[in-house]
């Protein structure tokens, strides 16, 4: 009776871990080649697209705060594509156990610092297309690349500040226990700063989606946008109104012929020169 208990319970008991086997072969599968595969087909097409436009950008002159903030996607977009090799690695389990310690501390960090990174430089460009197509009169010092340089230099100071902690406090000495949990490496005071930037980054993340679609709603209601965005120098030459034409229309030069004082012909000479040239009625000779 013992036996055949023994034996029903194991007939109970079989399917389920025969099917527990093949979830973890399947995920193993999966996490192992497929994961792996689409990493390199990403990281191939990612240095082939990023190293275009690199060679492509830096080709061009800084003349506008757009280009020099797709300069500076296009390099954070080049870092981070260097980190997939790495989680190549680590995926495939082509390396040695303790690899994930050197991926824990420097790889990820740089990953996930670069990809915020471009999306702070995506909704900078947002912001500064609105400027320039909806308040295109604002202050000039806005619409220079010099304003456009240094707010580049704060962002990448920014992350580079909430980044590098993360780096130095992921000290910890790896072991086959707690080297497939990153946050097991850092210090107590690395799972702190973890723990807030990922809340910063969340905001961050929340915020520039805000702006971004604030600005490109308001960009699509503004008349603006049918005359193009502001140059460069931030100065756009106001439209004519109707009033301004009719006036300029009926302004001609006068001359008086009979005086020969200098002073009155210099004055005749220059309001030729300031008026327009549309207020001269030329008339084409034989």
């Amino acid at each position: 009776m013992v036996t055949d208990d023994r034996l029903s319970q194991d007939n109970s008991t079989s399917p389920n871990s025969t099917a527990g086997l093949l979830g973890n072969s399947t995920h193993n599968e999966f996490t192992t080649i497929v994961l792996p595969v689409l990493y390199l087909i990403i990281f191939l097409a990612s240095i082939l697209l990023n190293g275009l436009a690199v060679w492509i950008f830096f080709h061009i002159r800084n003349k506008t705060s757009f280009i020099f903030y797709l300069k500076n996607i296009v390099v954070a977009d080049l870092l981070m594509t260097l980190t997939f090799p790495f989680k190549i690695i680590q995926d495939s389990q082509l390396g040695p156990w303790h690899f994930n310690s050197f991926l824990c501390r420097y790889t990820t960090v740089l990953f996930y610092a670069n990809m915020y990174t471009t999306i702070v430089f995506l909704g900078l460009i947002s912001i500064d297309r609105y400027l320039k197509v909806v308040k295109p009169f604002g202050d000039s010092r806005m619409y220079s690349i010099t304003f456009t340089k240094i707010l580049s230099a704060c962002v990448w100071v920014v992350m580079a500040f909430l980044a590098l902690p993360n780096l130095i406090l992921t000290n910890g000495y790896p072991t086959k226990k707690n080297i497939d949990d990153c946050t097991k490496l850092k210090s107590p005071l690395g799972v702190k700063w973890h723990t807030a930037v990922i809340y910063i980054n969340t905001c961050m993340f929340v915020v520039v989606l805000i702006v971004l679609i604030g600005c490109y709603i308001a960009i699509s209601r503004s008349p603006g946008k049918r005359r193009g965005p502001v140059p460069e120098n931030g100065r756009r030459s106001r439209p004519l109104t109707e009033s301004t034409k009719q006036s300029r229309k009926h302004i001609t030069p006068q001359i008086n012929p009979a005086s020969s004082s200098d002073t009155q012909k210099s004055h005749a000479y220059t309001k030729y020169q300031l008026l327009p040239l549309s207020t001269y009625h030329l008339e084409e000779r034989p």
